[in-house]
């Protein structure tokens, strides 16, 4: 087959979730003898391959010459299958408009929850408001025109689509919410694929792991909460941060001043030796698309714990089984759930061996081979 991924940046893996999934995909449908072609709008220096290419015009999303560009590709690598991975800035959907019209077929990947856009303010002007009550006026205005907008986008998404894959099945009253439930039928569910670092299996240490962006929605604040409650207890236990962003210097005053002496921030980093290492990985998030940190976690050994605060964490983790969920944001719940784990080591044990067991229905065969049974199905 030959296929196009449509891609806001390259799937430079290292710039973030969307793109390390896609990139993933990109080299298993390769390894399977099908042609794929990378096109984006923008080019990063550690982009690499002979089929990554770039809209000639970068900063528009449509133009003449973007247009032209498109058929040429199109025409030239015979192109029968477009995967979009740009869902989550829909007001891209008049390229897939376009593309509907020169014979392909076109699945939209959505990486995140469909609700999950209102949960970033993205409009920082009105940040600087200070008066509340026309703050809070204006914050309605634009949340309405963002939804009428967001609805119209989606709606046009769904009918120059052949199909839209969501990332779990509990996400599809919410993509109807928007698109409308007459495109209730285009849409089936897939979860992201696992793609890890074989490395050699370690001695478990007494750590505690997070791995993830520094950035407000990963609730570090939490995190640190819970660590606080916690450390002076557990003098042999130590908790490792592996990530940046632009909360770590909040991350790095917060330790400070809450004086933890065995927390440590390591940047960003490989995270395979961390996974490899450590008993526990906690997941504080204010809410995420899928949260693949969980399933590399789980493939390591290595028991997850979250908030139950986004809607298909319960897709991954078997609550009591192969890991913990607890109450969103309840801080004190959250540390005696974890000091349960930390005290028990046959419940860590048997907790960790159902972990393992349940990431391989994330690996990357057997999601590559659905997502190849679905084209073909899609094609014939």
């Amino acid at each position: 087959m030959n296929i196009l991924f449509l891609n806001i940046s390259t799937a430079n893996p290292m710039l973030g979730g969307v793109q390390c999934v896609s990139y993933n995909l990109y080299k298993y449908f390769v390894s399977q003898g099908h042609h794929v072609v990378m096109l984006a709008w923008k080019k990063t220096i550690e982009d690499s391959g002979k089929d990554f290419c770039y809209m000639p015009d970068s900063n528009k999303i449509f133009s003449d010459r973007n247009e032209v560009f498109l058929k040429r590709v199109v025409k030239e690598h015979g192109i029968q299958i477009v995967m979009n991975h740009t869902c989550l800035e829909p007001y891209r959907a008049k390229v897939i408009k376009f593309l509907s019209k020169q014979g392909v077929k076109i699945v939209n990947v959505f990486h995140s929850s469909p609700f999950g856009m209102f949960g970033v303010n993205k409009y920082k002007r009105l940040q600087q408001v200070k008066n509340k009550k026309i703050k809070g006026l204006l914050d309605c205005g634009v949340r309405l025109g963002f939804l009428l907008k967001y609805r119209y986008w989606l709606s046009m998404q769904a009918k120059y689509g052949d199909k839209t894959v969501l990332l779990s099945n509990r996400f599809k009253s919410e993509y109807c919410f928007f698109a409308g439930r007459k495109y209730y039928d285009k849409l089936l569910a897939m979860p992201n694929p696992l793609t890890v670092e074989e490395v050699e299996r370690c001695e478990k240490e007494n750590t505690i792991l997070f791995v993830g962006r520094l950035s407000p929605e990963k609730g570090l604040n939490y995190l640190l909460d819970i660590w606080n409650i916690l450390e002076n207890k557990y003098t042999d236990w130590r908790l490792d941060i592996v990530g940046d962003g632009e909360e770590r210097q909040y991350v790095e005053h917060r330790i400070g001043q809450l004086g933890l002496k065995r927390c440590n921030l390591y940047g960003f980093q490989k995270p395979a030796s961390f996974y490899n290492r450590s008993k526990i990985f906690c997941m504080t998030s204010l809410f995420e698309g899928f949260g693949l940190v969980l399933t590399e976690a789980m493939y390591y050994a290595t028991v997850p714990l979250a908030f139950n605060s986004y809607v298909n964490v319960g897709d991954i983790i078997d609550k009591g089984k192969n890991g913990m969920l607890i109450p969103p944001f309840d801080v004190e719940q959250y540390a005696n759930t974890l000091s349960l784990l930390m005290d028990n080591p046959i419940l860590w044990k048997a907790m960790s061996e159902e972990a393992v067991k349940k990431s391989y229905s994330y690996s990357i065969n057997t999601i590559g081979m659905q997502w190849l049974r679905l084209f073909e199905e899609i094609l014939h």
